[in-house]
């Protein structure tokens, strides 16, 4: 079985953020997959917590390196772009959460992620089975 993860899981493998272990005991448990997007939005987050004093500048680097190595597959956003926007404009919510999305559903996967907001966006929508929250 696959899964799609996000950002929000990905930078808790290489931070003790909340749920940080319950996102590592995902790592081996199925294959992973991410839409490329994921290099951007993981060194954004590793970048933050650089700016707050939560890691060091080589901490974050080793991070994004690590993170680059659990995931199983990575797929090009290029063509998960059109079904993105689709669902973006669906669900009213940003393209950038909606690739992962796409790529769940292109996988015939679940996206697992740490995003409340996309989630509850979802409910009460045929995709809310393809999401599951990290609790």
């Amino acid at each position: 079985m696959s899964l799609v993860i996000d950002a929000s899981i990905a930078v808790k493998w290489v931070s003790e953020s909340p749920h940080w272990q319950a996102a590592r005991d995902l790592i081996g448990r199925d294959h992973l997959a991410a839409p490329d997007l994921i290099w951007a939005e993981s060194g954004n987050a590793l970048w933050r917590y650089v700016g707050a004093g939560l890691m060091t500048a080589d901490q974050a680097q080793d991070g994004l390196m690590t993170i680059g190595k659990m995931i199983d597959h990575i797929h090009p956003s290029a063509a998960l772009a059109p079904k993105a926007l689709a669902l973006a404009c669906r669900l009213k919510h940003p393209v950038y959460d909606c690739l992962y999305l796409a790529l769940a559903q292109s996988l015939g996967a679940r996206l697992v992620t740490a995003d409340r907001k996309l989630a509850a966006r979802l409910e009460g929508t045929d995709l809310a089975p393809l999401v599951e929250v990290l609790a």
